[in-house]
């Protein structure tokens, strides 16, 4: 096998770049400061974590913050409260943000209904997030839940409640702040416990939580 050692390539006028027209293959690690591709790059392999990658398409994780509720709260009010909060300051003002709640929750009574909203606040405005159309006396939310299924078994069981949506906010950059907030009819709800809540081992204590993602669009 031929070999030729140099230290340097350069360009016939100093300045232009080297061609390789038919390719070139490398067989150890190729270090670059700048790398400028026509057309593609086809690998069987990336290293890296990309953490230094710009211009990257749409669907980037921008950044995550989460909040957890290990601690038990209940309501049996028909005006939505405050349940969960997440506040983050976008990177960028083109970003979508990805909304991901779980909970759980339980009731003091079969006839229960509960309802949740998503709600955004920036610069003191809240615009509640996904809800339903306006209709006669019926609730406007994001997702509710009618506790008819468990009978009178109600109070025993814990049931896990999901909300996920993906937020087109308007354009800006300014601190925004993302809450679910919940309600009740005919009865008291209850998160992260049982209805009847006995100082047993057979009764459950949970975590519930609020993830918010700032996606590339």
């Amino acid at each position: 096998m031929s070999e030729i050692r140099v230290e340097n390539i350069i360009g016939e006028t100093g300045t232009d770049a080297v061609k390789f027209t038919k390719g070139i293959n490398v067989t150890g690690i190729a270090t670059a400061t700048n790398v400028s591709v026509g057309s593609s790059v086809t690998a069987s392999t990336f290293h890296g974590n990309g953490a230094g990658l710009t211009n990257v398409t749409a669907g980037k994780i921008l950044q995550v913050d989460q909040q957890v509720r290990t601690d038990t709260a209940s309501t049996g009010s028909g005006t939505y409260a405050d349940v969960f909060t997440v506040t983050l300051t976008p990177t960028s003002s083109s970003s979508k943000f990805l909304l991901l709640a779980d909970l759980k929750i339980s009731y003091s009574s079969y006839t229960a209904a509960v309802m949740w909203k998503f709600v955004r606040t920036v610069s003191g405005t809240s615009t509640d997030v996904f809800i339903g159309d306006a209709s006669g006396s019926r609730s406007r939310c994001t997702w509710g839940t009618e506790e008819g299924g468990h009978n009178n078994s109600a109070v025993y069981v814990i049931d896990s409640t999901n909300g996920i949506f993906l937020d087109d906010r308007p354009d800006g950059t300014s601190p925004i702040n993302y809450k679910i907030q919940w309600k009740t009819e005919q009865a008291t709800t209850y998160l992260n416990r049982t209805g009847g809540d006995g100082n047993t081992a057979a009764y459950p204590r949970t975590a519930s939580s609020l993830t918010v993602m700032e996606v590339s669009a």
